[in-house]
């Protein structure tokens, strides 16, 4: 792994809806995936946010096909919105993560990368699956945020105004373990989706 440091440089854009559904105006990149995809055959399906205090139920919508491909459509204020299929990517083993390109879902959303993005690196999130719920939950930002500039986890920051970038540093093997130590890794606020009853040809 590289040194621990932070790094503070260019300025992050601003981050349309649906990634803020996902990561808010705080994001953790992974230099590498955190295991080997495994498959999708669990999460193929219609699936509809639910909301909590703050928001509705349905505001963004996922269909994840047979090829793993997955498709977004934000419901606004102005109306639904789609984006370009990304390429999901789904562990069970040593744990439950599912990952997509970091540069591949910056393009499809729109986000212009930042100084802490590079070729490979991907969003990571932990996810469960009971029933017809599926639950994603990311990394905590600011405590990995804090844990590299500490120095106990190697990586990088970038901050600017509101918007926060981590990046976490190291092989897949190194990040792997680093999800399996004590304490694992740091867990942000749980996202819930309710799969749709398939739809009567």
């Amino acid at each position: 792994m590289n040194d621990n440091r932070v790094r503070i440089a260019g300025s992050l854009l601003a981050v349309p809806a649906v990634l803020l559904a996902l990561a808010g105006c705080q994001r953790t990149l992974f230099e590498s995936a955190p295991a080997v995809a495994h498959g999708c055959e669990t999460l193929v399906g219609h699936w509809t946010s639910l909301g909590d205090e703050r928001g509705r139920d349905g505001e963004m919508e996922a269909t994840v096909a047979a090829d793993c491909s997955v498709r977004l459509v934000e419901h606004g204020r102005e109306g639904p919105r789609s984006f370009l299929p990304l390429r999901l990517h789904v562990a069970t083993q040593p744990a439950r993560w599912l990952w997509v390109d970091a540069a591949e879902a910056n393009a499809a959303l729109a986000v212009q990368p930042g100084p802490l993005d590079s070729k490979g690196t991907v969003y990571a999130f932990a996810w469960s699956l009971d029933g017809g719920l599926l639950t994603l939950v990311p990394p905590a930002h600011r405590p990995l945020a804090h844990r590299i500039v500490d120095g106990t986890v190697d990586g990088a920051v970038h901050a600017e105004d509101h918007f926060l970038t981590v990046r976490i540093e190291g092989t897949r093997e190194e990040i792997a373990a680093l999800m399996a130590g004590d304490g694992g890794l740091d867990q942000g606020e749980a996202m819930r989706f309710r799969r749709r009853p398939a739809e009567t040809p």
